[in-house]
């Protein structure tokens, strides 16, 4: 028993050894992370931190590292240029007169090491303009703050205090019909207004009443729903808030019937049409109540 024991406990042992001598053998690896994006003539910086063989130790000598640079049509733009350097090993490139083409831009840094040897490292970035700005960044964030909306554009130029015109708004038209424009930036911020038409043809959406200023071209807004219901059930033809038109009349509408008048609905009931010998006051003697009492036998006592 005792020596059986001893057995599994060391077959175990003899597994868990062979787990970890697999784990630690492989080689560890990291995910690579997107390229950098640069903004067409805008500055743009380009780097890496560059140690010596320890790890640790900072590189500092100057022309230590050049960058090279080819664009999405194959063309070399940088050519071997000696990059800056800082004093934490940081070597650098900036440039702003990158503008075009936007694509990919394949950026290689290669560092003397020693003798002909070179130590390369790739550091392509992507040029285009899709990038998130802080001013974006803050429009955004407003857009989910103060409304929840079908259709968020900037205005084109062509817009007023009663239109706004802008080249994405392709839907048919009327499309937008009922639904509410809301101003998020400009003179007119804040500002909502219901949209009584929309126009495929002119990209353009008319509000029922004029915002206060003329809508700029480059003013931001969105287009909202919510209130699109309500609009629709109180702006119908013959409803208003005070009035409901003829819905009352479509209910009574039958020859005899008002609200204020049953038509023949009671004389349907009592008149003689149905009873020719009955009337409220007076039972005559065809009547049920003459018939069930003028019997010879009969007495208020007695049957």
């Amino acid at each position: 028993m005792f020596y059986a024991s001893n057995k599994n406990y060391f077959i175990l042992l003899i597994f868990v050894g062979l787990f970890l001598i697999f784990v630690f053998s492989q080689t560890a690896s990291a995910i690579p992370s997107m390229p950098q994006r640069c903004e067409p003539s805008t500055s743009c910086t380009i780097g890496e931190y560059v140690f010596d063989d320890d790890g640790y130790t900072a590189i500092t000598t100057d022309n230590y590292c050049k960058i090279t640079i080819t664009n999405p049509s194959d063309t070399v733009i940088v050519n071997q240029q000696n990059m800056l350097d800082k004093n934490d090993g940081w070597y650098y490139y900036t440039t702003s007169t990158i503008s075009s083409p936007s694509g990919l831009y394949r950026s290689l840094i290669c560092c003397d090491v020693g003798g002909t040897e070179e130590m390369c490292i790739d550091k392509s970035f992507i040029l285009g303009t899709s990038f998130d700005t802080v001013s974006n960044i803050e429009y955004d964030v407003d857009l989910v703050r103060k409304a929840t909306f079908d259709f968020a554009g900037i205005a084109d130029a062509g817009s007023s205090s009663s239109t706004l015109v802008d080249s994405e708004l392709t839907q048919p038209d009327n499309y937008w019909q009922d639904y509410n424009l809301i101003m998020m930036s400009g003179n007119n911020i804040g500002q909502s207004k219901t949209i009584a038409s929309s126009s495929y043809s002119g990209n353009s959406v008319i509000v029922s009443s004029l915002f206060p200023f003329d809508i700029a071209a480059g003013d931001q807004y969105v287009i909202q729903h919510e209130t699109r219901l309500v609009n629709r059930i109180w702006t119908y033809t013959s409803r208003t808030l005070t009035s409901f038109g003829t819905l009352v009349a479509d209910i009574w509408s039958d020859s005899s019937r008002t609200l204020t008048a049953f038509g023949s609905l009671a004389a349907d009931i009592w008149n003689a049409t149905y009873a020719p010998t009955r009337t409220l006051t007076d039972y005559s003697t065809s009547s049920i109540a003459t018939a069930v009492w003028d019997q010879a036998t009969s007495t208020l006592t007695t049957t």
